[in-house]
């Protein structure tokens, strides 16, 4: 719902002249909220905050450029077969799901049907999200931090293959830390894993960008701030932090 209000607002703001400056602020609202509410549906549903608008279309008017420079992207989070519409409504990339798109639990030949059937567009998919299923659990007692890393070698290595150089590690799920566990053995643990992940994503030209969540969505890194001090002691280049800038 909220990617599609979204691309209505795009398709809008560059028609009508006259309202521009209020437009531009209509767009900086919505896309706050899709950032806190958009996983409501589903991962795969939310829509990315990595704005970019063609400012070579756009009169700023009174705007000065480095308030503008923000919306220097425009994305939007929906399945490859959505790109000609992506395009038209004015985005500048998709982001796509790891498990619908790049599908690791499945055989090479339905990734590659996927990968076929593509459209080809000037605009492309860069990024990823959904990493990781709630079943495979991050920690606590049930952690399976080696079947996350042979999961996650066939993961980046197909990201590799479709020129996708993020994958979002959001996985609610997959990261709650269980009732009754104690949660400074939860963050030993993820940050265990995250070292783990590092040379794997490395190894295939793949960033993994931590994506804070709400806490209605899980119970474990739900502020930038808690994300980013994870990140900072994992301490690899191919590990970073999702957060808004210049917001």
């Amino acid at each position: 719902m909220f990617a599609k209000f979204k691309i209505i607002i795009i398709k809008n703001f560059y028609k009508m002249k006259k309202y521009r400056i209020q437009w531009l602020w209509m767009v900086i609202v919505v896309a706050i909220c899709c950032s806190g509410c958009g996983q409501k549906q589903t991962e795969s549903d939310q829509t990315t905050l990595n704005l970019k608008t063609k400012t070579d279309d756009i009169d700023p008017l009174d705007i000065p450029h480095n308030e503008l420079k923000f919306l220097s992207e425009i994305g939007v989070c929906t399945q490859s077969s959505n790109l000609s519409m992506a395009e038209q409504s004015g985005a500048s990339y998709v982001e796509e799901s790891v498990r619908r798109f790049l599908v690791p639990t499945e055989p090479d030949s339905v990734f590659r049907h996927n990968l076929a059937n593509v459209p080809g567009r000037n605009i492309s998919i860069v990024a990823c999200n959904s990493f990781l299923p709630g079943n495979l659990k991050s920690v606590g007692p049930n952690a399976v931090h080696k079947t996350i890393l042979a999961y996650a070698d066939t993961a980046f290595r197909r990201a590799k293959e479709a020129g996708i150089k993020i994958v979002v590690f959001g996985s609610g799920g997959s990261r709650k830390i269980p009732e009754g566990f104690n949660p400074d053995t939860a963050r030993t643990q993820f940050i265990f894993l995250l070292g783990e992940l590092g040379p794997v994503a490395q190894k295939y030209d793949v960033v993994i960008v931590l994506e804070p969540l709400n806490s209605g969505e899980t119970n474990f890194i739900n502020s930038v701030g808690e994300g980013a001090s994870i990140v900072r002691e994992v301490n690899h280049p191919n590990i970073r932090i999702k957060c808004l800038r210049n917001l």
